[in-house]
C-alpha cells in the first residue's frame, strides 16, 4: 500500500505570492490615485469659494484686489495666494479675511505654504500652492485662481475655452506647473 503525501509544490507557492503581490500593487496605485482626486476635489472647492469671495469683494470695492490694495506681490493684488513676506507685504488671503470675504484658510491639501514664509523652492517646482492673477485693467481685465491637479486622468481647465488662458498671467501660472484654473466672474 502506497501512502501519499499531499502538499502544495514549490511552484504553486511561487505562483500564488506572484499573484498577491500583483494584486496587491494594483491595490495600492488604486488607493494612490484615490487620494490624488480626493486631494483635487478639495482644490477644485477651494478656487470656486476663492473666486466667489474676490468676486464680493469686487461688487462692494470695484477691483480683484488690484494694484495698490497692499496685497499680493508688492501689494498689486497678484501671485502666491497664502504668501506674506518682504515682497508680499499682506497675503491675499489676510486682505479677503480682514474684509469677512473668507472665513477659513485656503491652503493646497500638501500643506505647500503658509502665511509667513516663502512658499518652498520644492513647492515651487511642483507647483502646490494657490495663484491668483489679474490681466489687463478697468473693464478688460481678467482674475483668474490657479491651482496644479495632480490626479491621473484629472482634466485640465486652461483649455482654449477658458478665458484664464487668454489672460498674459496664464503663462506665469503654467511656468509653476498650475494647470487648473477659475475665472472669477
Amino acid at each position: 500500500m502506497k501512502i501519499s503525501k499531499s502538499g502544495f509544490t514549490l511552484v504553486e507557492l511561487l505562483v500564488v505570492l506572484v499573484v498577491i503581490g500583483i494584486l496587491a500593487s494594483v491595490v495600492i496605485v488604486s488607493f494612490n490615485n484615490i487620494q490624488a482626486k480626493s486631494r483635487d476635489a478639495e482644490r477644485i472647492s477651494d478656487l470656486q469659494n476663492i473666486a466667489d469671495a474676490i468676486s464680493s469683494y469686487r461688487a462692494k470695492y470695484g477691483n480683484d484686489i488690484s494694484t495698490g490694495s497692499g496685497c499680493g506681490d508688492l501689494g498689486n493684488g497678484s501671485g502666491w495666494f497664502n504668501l506674506q513676506n518682504a515682497t508680499y507685504p499682506k497675503a491675499i488671503l489676510t486682505c479677503l479675511t480682514e474684509k469677512a470675504y473668507l472665513t477659513t484658510a485656503f491652503i493646497d491639501p500638501f500643506g505647500c505654504t503658509t502665511t509667513t514664509e516663502a512658499v518652498s523652492a520644492t513647492c515651487r517646482r511642483q507647483g502646490y500652492a494657490y495663484m491668483k492673477f489679474t490681466s489687463g485693467s478697468g473693464d478688460t481685465s481678467v482674475t483668474c485662481v490657479y491651482a496644479k491637479l495632480e490626479a491621473s486622468g484629472s482634466t485640465s481647465d486652461l483649455t482654449s475655452a477658458n478665458p484664464c488662458t487668454a489672460a498674459s498671467s496664464s503663462t506665469v501660472a503654467t511656468s509653476f506647473g498650475m494647470n487648473y484654473a477659475v475665472l472669477v466672474k
